[in-house]
């Protein structure tokens, strides 16, 4: 059978290709192939070989497993919040004056109350009063206080010259009025010790006077300077005003046991003397003075209608005629020799 030409040249075309080298073919570069395209997990490039191809006439089965935990993209956390000042409260406060050291004292408790009160407290877990992001509007409106308080006394001298270094900074104002006037220090605990023993009670109530006795005993114990017990029951019965001299007189006497004394007790005892008012004829209360031996000064304060009149003393031996002793005198005495020695 004879071949036909048309073949006969396709043939020979096809072998002068195969014999041209291939010096202007570009290579293209492989594809790469998402196993999830190709619906299997095994690795194209890597060599593994291809799982089995199902036999003709059977169903494919598609895998339900879930994807491993290590295809999962991870989700970031959320930013935290940014942390802003904490508003102040709609109810604030005003400081009084603090024109010194004494004032400062006594206007702390009243100072420590409001740093302990929410929105005007440093927000810290210490007590260290230092200013940070959080307490900034707190710490500027303290400063704004201490600076009216302080405007009119040599307390300001504190703050004076310091250029910036308070603007804003409250908390460490406060920390140097601390560091300048709290009784801390063994000087001011001196100071302190002195004022306790030369306190005296004046004409104010016990409470008023106990309230400053014991605010010595409360500045000493600040400084780790304890007074025992029986020394501050001591110290508080000198202090006393010379009307409670009776309360004095029962321990000097011991007729009451100091050792277990207080200053609880001793005030059960003022007031069980408090509610006795001695008054005079004239409807006043009887004087007291401050000092219980200017004995002249009481005299003169006394009304001559508090006592009868003073009488002369009784001579038993010249009675007076209407004595009952001149009465019953026997009349055979008088040229008694006895008698007559006598007169």
């Amino acid at each position: 059978m004879a071949i036909p030409s048309s073949v006969t040249h396709a043939v020979k075309d096809s072998s002068s290709l195969a014999a041209t080298p291939l010096t202007h073919v570009r290579v293209l570069p492989p594809v790469y192939s998402h196993p999830s395209l190709l619906g299997s997990s095994w690795d194209v490039l890597g060599g593994a070989d291809p799982p089995p191809s199902a036999p003709a006439g059977s169903r494919s089965t598609v895998s339900t497993a879930p994807a491993s935990s290590a295809a999962a993209v991870p989700v970031p956390a959320p930013l935290p919040a940014p942390v802003g000042p904490t508003p102040l409260p709609v109810d604030r406060f005003t400081l009084p004056a603090i024109n010194s050291g004494n004032d400062y004292l006594q206007n702390r408790d009243l100072i420590l109350f409001w740093l302990r009160s929410p929105g005007f407290s440093t927000g810290r877990p210490d007590s260290a009063l230092i200013t940070d992001t959080t307490n900034s509007l707190a710490s500027q409106y303290w400063e704004g206080q201490l600076r009216m308080a302080v405007q009119n006394g040599p307390v300001r001298n504190l703050f004076a010259n310091t250029g910036d270094l308070y603007y804003g900074h409250g908390f460490e104002m406060l920390a140097s009025l601390e560091a300048e006037f709290k009784p801390a220090t063994f000087s001011h605990t001196f100071t302190t010790f002195i004022s306790l023993v030369n306190d005296k009670q004046a004409e104010e109530g016990l409470h008023e006077f106990r309230a400053r006795f014991e605010g010595h005993l409360h500045v000493m114990s600040q400084s780790a300077i304890s007074i025992p017990p029986i020394l501050q029951a001591m110290l508080f019965l000198r202090a006393l005003h010379p009307r409670y001299k009776s309360i004095v007189d029962l321990f000097a006497s011991k007729q009451r046991d100091i050792s277990v004394a207080s200053i609880n007790s001793i005030i059960l005892d003022a007031r069980f003397i408090d509610e006795f008012n001695f008054f005079g004829s004239n409807g006043n209360p009887a004087p007291v003075c401050d000092d219980p031996l200017d004995t002249a000064s009481q005299l003169e304060s006394i009304d001559d209608d508090d006592y009868p009149p003073a009488q002369a003393p009784l001579d038993e031996f010249n009675p007076p005629s209407d004595s009952p002793i001149g009465n019953h005198m026997p009349d055979d005495t008088a040229d008694d020799s006895v008698s007559v020695g006598i007169r």
